[in-house]
């Protein structure tokens, strides 16, 4: 089965969102952005893009 990566952590919503609290549980963070990519980013691209971009990251860095 593929280790699916996150394709944003919590550094990257700290530069490019709002800053994340401390006393923010960080798994708790990581679960949610799983749901996201799950939930929400797979299906509106498609789920052979989405592991495409998984597996090759650097194709893709202009949109990341």
């Amino acid at each position: 089965m593929l280790e699916i990566t996150q394709l944003i952590d919590i550094d990257d919503i700290n530069d490019l969102a709002r800053p994340i609290s401390a006393h923010v549980d960080k798994t708790k963070v990581m679960t949610y952005i799983r749901e996201a990519q799950d939930l929400d980013v797979k299906p509106s691209i498609g789920s052979a893009m989405f592991y495409d971009i998984i597996k090759n990251p650097a194709k893709y860095n202009d949109f990341l």
